[in-house]
């Protein structure tokens, strides 16, 4: 999911992703990435990643300069599903919550 802003304006940003789920056992991780977006003359549009990765589960202030769409930039979030601990086979669901805001 690339998630970016559209407009500036002079609030910080917020992130708070949460989940629960019928399945126990199950972890779910969320990391965020920054990306430059641009097109590359004779390759095309190309990410590149700006600084390190970071986990983005709960409550999160992020860099918006870092999503400004204006200048090329997102944020990429990244769901992993561990289901190692999950011993009961069966059908399950997981409800994840993205909530973002201005503080």
């Amino acid at each position: 999911m690339a998630i970016t802003i559209y407009q500036e304006n002079f609030y910080n940003v917020w992130l708070n992703l949460t989940w629960t789920s019928d399945a126990e056992g199950l972890n779910v991780t969320a990391t965020g990435q920054y990306f430059h977006c641009y097109d590359k003359t004779g390759i095309g549009w190309v990410m590149e990643p700006v600084g390190g990765s970071f986990e983005i589960n709960g409550y999160n202030v992020i860099d918006k300069t870092k999503m400004m769409y204006g200048n090329g930039y997102c944020m990429v979030a990244t769901f992993i599903f561990d289901t190692e601990a999950v011993i009961s086979p069966g059908d399950y669901t997981v409800n994840l919550l993205f909530e973002m805001g201005f503080a």
